[in-house]
């Protein structure tokens, strides 16, 4: 083992691969390489590709493992590989995700435990024992595949956030978290140019009011409701970004998208958690602002081209009659998650102590309708995981509120993720979701812990660029 570590370190060493080393540092430090890739991946979803998105991020993967780039750098692969998945059937990708898994995971095994693997994150600990929740109810499980499925996406959550629980120490802290925030900020923009391209495929001859017909709408790798969680978790880290380099006021813009996109979504639950968390958010993201009169001009202007938009177009065509029209057709009702609230708690009726099985939902489900989840995180957990399972959840919802309320800049906009995330779990799943939990697991380890800020104070001090934006940075 050591001679190989001895041959590669020489390979490296070499003045050709210093030279190919600092060109592929540049590209991958700058968002030249975020963009590129985020435009692979839309070219393979329009065209409904399998055999594009996956090879180039491997590709891209194996240049970060073998030249030894910041390994934080892959966060943009996993995210646009998500968004790029638009196949109908989903066992077209068992094939490419299969290589990909035995090509990457030897390289993810060895940077974990190439130094000792720390576990001691209480949230990380609480993914544990939400995973050992797991295999308990598979005693109750009507068949052995969704038991097996959901300890086994659980056993990649606790995976990913100890990777990147582990590898964060190798790394500048903040400049961890401004690639973070901007990846995700790029997501957000990524999924709003999927929803426009899909609203002229769809409706092609229609309005945009025809896009709120929620029940035709599906990028495939999202429904609509997913993709209004996205929002909310891609917003508040836009906000962080903007909040460390003030002058970027093109932010601004990515922000008014993105708002723009959690609205198309028309989601109950998305619009109840911007409600109440809108003020506090407010009210933080202000704070931070240093000059608040540069600010104000830039969003009033900001405010007076949407009032325009809405009075010189909006009005006149009637979009926002329509809109308000759909609005209150759906208004707060839960018609139709009734029904799934009883099928939850009748399983957690039969099985209070581990629950019907970890990802049985659908099935229990599938008797009656049609949809994977209950709609409500807490009736998810006592019907899949019973009382052990919500014990389980709710150290790990504490540990995660607990540690997002440190002091700490990134924390206070996680918690703002977390806040928005509750509420919307009120009407749709989104703990247990694939898709937040993924991102979750990317996020939550870059929070600081108690451990990591002055004693003196215990607080971690806002830094404040004064140059408008980071590095080799375009947006």
């Amino acid at each position: 083992m050591q001679r190989i570590k001895d041959i590669f370190q020489n390979f490296l060493n070499r003045k050709g691969t210093q030279k190919v080393r600092s060109l592929l540092g540049k590209f991958f430090d700058s968002d030249l390489y975020i963009i590129f890739f985020l435009l692979v991946a839309l070219a393979n979803w329009k065209f409904h590709l399998a055999y594009l998105a996956i090879p180039v991020g491997l590709v891209l993967a194996l240049l970060i493992f073998i030249f030894d780039f910041n390994r934080f750098r892959l966060v943009p692969i996993i995210l646009f590989g998500i968004g790029s998945l638009r196949l109908e059937t989903r066992a077209v990708y068992l094939t490419p995700a299969l290589i990909v898994a035995a090509v990457a995971m030897p390289f993810l095994i060895y940077d974990l435990f190439r130094k000792k693997a720390k576990f001691s994150n209480h949230v990380l600990i609480g993914m544990i024992f939400l995973l050992i929740a797991s295999v308990f109810s598979a005693v109750n499980a009507p068949d052995w595949k969704s038991p097996v499925l959901g300890i086994s996406t659980m056993v990649f959550y606790i995976f990913l956030f100890a990777y990147f629980y582990n590898l964060k120490t190798h790394y500048d802290a903040f400049e961890t978290r401004i690639y973070v925030a901007r990846s995700f900020t790029y997501f957000g923009l990524m999924i709003f140019a999927e929803t426009m391209v899909y609203n002229l495929e769809i409706f092609e001859g229609g309005t945009i009011m025809d896009f709120f017909n929620w029940k035709a709408i599906d990028l495939s790798w999202a429904n609509i409701n997913y993709v209004a969680m996205m929002y909310l978790l891609v917003i508040p880290l836009t906000c962080y970004w903007f909040v460390q380099y003030q002058k970027k006021y093109q932010l601004i813009l990515a922000l008014t998208i993105e708002l723009f996109g959690l609205v198309l979504t028309l989601s109950r639950g998305a619009y109840l958690a911007v409600l109440i968390t809108f003020l506090p958010l407010i009210i933080k993201f202000l704070g931070d602002i240093k000059n608040k009169t540069e600010f104000i001009k830039k969003a009033f202007v900001a405010i007076i081209f949407i009032l325009l938009v809405l009075l010189l177009i909006g009005i006149p065509t009637g979009v926002v009659k329509s809109f308000y029209e759909v609005l209150n057709q759906r208004g707060v009702s839960l018609t139709g998650r009734e029904i799934l609230y009883r099928i939850g708690l009748s399983v957690f009726l039969r099985y209070p102590l581990f629950g019907g099985g970890i990802f049985t939902s659908e099935y229990y489900i599938s008797l009656v309708g049609t949809s994977t989840y209950y709609h409500n995180f807490i009736i998810q957990t006592l019907a899949t995981i019973g009382i052990v399972g919500m014990i389980a959840f709710i150290y790990y919802l504490f540990s995660l509120i607990r540690q997002s309320l440190l002091k700490c800049d990134y924390n206070i906009y996680v918690f703002f993720i977390i806040l928005s995330l509750l509420v919307h779990g009120m009407f749709d799943t989104t703990f247990y979701n694939p898709l937040v939990m993924v991102t979750l697991s990317i996020i939550l380890p870059l929070m600081s812990e108690k451990k990591d800020l002055p004693v003196s104070s215990g607080e971690e001090p806002l830094n404040v660029h004064n140059q408008s934006q980071p590095a080799n940075s375009a947006v």
